[in-house]
């Protein structure tokens, strides 16, 4: 097999771009969605990327629009997340691990709050997803992190007793927040210990408590 050149990882990242979104909108199989996921964010290594035919980046625009009318239109995506945190402590009991069972219901909000509900897919819409101060003042490599754990909003909603899809909005709308950080900004999250869990004087009030810690500075308007 020929070596792959830069111009061929181009082409794979702009196939991924395009594919990710129906995959996580339609596809049952979050483990592919991942691994497809996985490969774009190593390809691609944190830059952006563009479509050379300004009309493939139009009609990209738009069946995201597309998909996001009709999904919200046509589903309660509230109902989805409620329905996956019921199976998921249903699994809990049944014997499964905390971690097995945090799987599927990462995925529900996903694709059912952060896709759907607030419109900022991490590939697809990622030029919509607030950026700390440092990630929109330098052109370096940036990721996509939550401001709190994914891993605490959902032991959050496992606390919830007798969950309602009101008691879950509650959680998610003041808890659930995604920003683009700089690579070094995220290792300092990391150095802190805190890259997937909240200050151990967390007051579960202020999301951004662990940028604080490590000096992450944000617009909390655009939030």
């Amino acid at each position: 097999m020929d070596e792959v050149t830069g111009r061929d990882n181009q082409i794979i990242c702009q196939a991924l771009k395009i594919a990710i979104p129906i995959m996580q909108k339609h596809s049952l199989s979050s483990s592919n969605t991942d691994d497809m996921e996985r490969i774009f964010e190593h390809r691609s290594k944190g830059n952006r990327v563009e479509f050379p035919d300004r009309k493939v980046g139009e009609a990209i625009t738009l069946i995201d629009e597309l998909f996001s009318f009709f999904g919200k239109a046509g589903e309660d995506n509230l109902e989805f997340i409620l329905f996956s945190l019921q199976q998921t402590h249903a699994a809990l009991k049944f014997g499964f691990t905390k971690n097995e069972c945090r799987r599927n219901l990462n995925t529900a909000l996903h694709q059912y709050w952060q896709n759907k509900e607030m419109g900022l897919h991490s590939t697809s819409q990622r030029s919509k997803i607030p950026q700390s101060k440092l990630a929109s003042s330098t052109n370096g490599k940036t990721q996509v992190e939550h401001v709190v754990p994914l891993k605490v909003i959902v032991d959050m909603l496992l606390e919830i007793k007798k969950p309602t899809k009101k008691k879950v909005k509650t959680v998610l709308a003041d808890m659930y927040r995604v920003c683009l950080v700089t690579t070094e900004e995220h290792k300092r999250l990391s150095d802190a210990g805190l890259r997937s869990k909240m200050p151990k004087d967390w007051d579960r009030k202020d999301p951004f408590a662990r940028y604080k810690i490590v000096g992450i500075e944000v617009d909390y308007d655009d939030f």
